[in-house]
C-alpha cells in the first residue's frame, strides 16, 4: 500500500492532470450525444414533413448532375406573379450549380502579380 501512495505523492500533478482530461472527453462525449440526438430529430421531423407536403412525389434521390426547378407559388388574385415573382428568380439562381468546382482566381492572382505595374 505505501508503495501506491509514495507513486501518488510523486506524481500527484500527472495524476490530477489525467483526471481533468478524463472528465472533460466524458463531458465533449455527452455533449456530443445529445448533439447528435437533437440532428436525428430533427432530420427525422423534416422527412416527415417532407412526406407529408409532397405526397404525390417519388421519394428518389436527385443525382449532382441534375438542376431542380424553382417550385411553382401560386398568384393569389395578381397578374403577373406579385410578389412571389421576384423571389422565383433568386431560388432559380441559387439552384444553379456553380460551374466545374475549380479555383480559377488563384491563376488571375498569379498573373496579375506577374504582370509589370502599369501595363
Amino acid at each position: 500500500m505505501s508503495e501506491i501512495s509514495d507513486w501518488i505523492q510523486t506524481n500527484w500533478f500527472e495524476l490530477g492532470s489525467l483526471l481533468v482530461q478524463c472528465a472533460l472527453l466524458a463531458t465533449l462525449a455527452g455533449f456530443g450525444r445529445k448533439l447528435l440526438r437533437i440532428l436525428a430529430t430533427s432530420y427525422g421531423q423534416n422527412e416527415e414533413l417532407r412526406r407529408l407536403s409532397l405526397p404525390n412525389v417519388a421519394a428518389e434521390q436527385p443525382t449532382s448532375k441534375q438542376v431542380f426547378a424553382a417550385p411553382e407559388f401560386e398568384s393569389a388574385g395578381h397578374d403577373s406573379g406579385g410578389v412571389a415573382a421576384p423571389w422565383l428568380g433568386l431560388i432559380a439562381w441559387l439552384q444553379t450549380p456553380m460551374g466545374s468546382g475549380r479555383i480559377r482566381s488563384r491563376s488571375r492572382v498569379i498573373r496579375w502579380l506577374q504582370d509589370p505595374i502599369g501595363s
